[in-house]
């Protein structure tokens, strides 16, 4: 295979992880957020029933607020870390590839989020287990 063939077939497996971590769960949920399923009782559909309920839900408004700001603050952030940060490896300095060998360690805010909040998860995560133990009253998340 040559030329503009052999390209195709080379973006192939990668086309295939996507569909399978990205399109096939989507489609999935999508599916399912049209049925009302329930235990030990067939799934039926509903149509739009669900996503009215949920759009009426005010825990709703109060959970797309919170994403939207937390998705724009910590895209935001990232963006100007980011942006600083090649500004600074992009001249050289003594240090430079110390500092650009410990950046693949940064976690993304989402990730330090959730972990944050599991950690506190009343009664299971460790920092909810050592405010009980303080004294602390329990908060629900």
């Amino acid at each position: 295979m040559k030329g503009l063939g052999l390209r195709y077939w080379m973006v192939l497996p990668a086309l295939l992880a996507i569909l399978v971590i990205v399109a096939y769960p989507l489609a999935f949920a999508t599916y399912y957020g049209f049925m009302r399923v329930l235990p030990g009782v067939p799934a039926e559909f509903v149509g739009f029933a669900n996503y009215s309920r949920m759009v009426r839900d005010p825990h709703f408004a109060e959970a797309l607020r919170t994403t939207v700001l937390f998705t724009v603050a910590s895209a935001g952030l990232s963006f100007f870390i980011g942006l600083g940060l090649a500004l600074l490896l992009s001249r050289p300095f003594r240090g430079r590839g110390a500092v650009a060998t410990f950046l693949p360690w940064v976690f993304p805010p989402v990730v330090v989020a959730t972990f944050g909040r599991l950690a506190m998860f009343d009664g299971i995560g460790p920092l909810s287990r050592v405010a009980g133990a303080l004294g602390a009253p329990s908060a629900e998340l």
